[in-house]
């Protein structure tokens, strides 16, 4: 396929994917800063209750990456608003 050409790692992670299903009264546990995503075949109600979950270098690391990101993206619209509006002013002549 032309995705793993492009991703190389790709065929790597699909082999890492588990699926579950969790039918009426059981219970998924994830452990903490696991990626997951989640999929309904009929009506649900999910509750996600962290128990006893320790902030550690793993939390602190993952913030500080996603606040890294975030102000990254602020500067990337700010700059980018910049040149728009230098652009604007010289398409005015000024």
């Amino acid at each position: 396929r032309e995705d793993n050409k492009r991703y190389p790692l790709a065929a790597e992670i699909r082999e890492l994917v588990m699926k579950a299903t969790v039918r009426a009264g059981e219970v998924l546990y994830l452990p903490s800063m696991w990626y997951h995503r989640v999929t309904q075949s009929c009506l649900t109600i999910a509750v996600n209750y962290w128990h006893n979950m320790d902030f550690d270098l793993k939390w602190v690391y993952f913030s500080a990456i996603e606040r890294m990101n975030v102000l990254l993206n602020e500067d990337q619209r700010k700059e980018a608003k910049e040149i728009r509006q230098c652009d604007s002013a010289k398409e005015k002549g000024v």
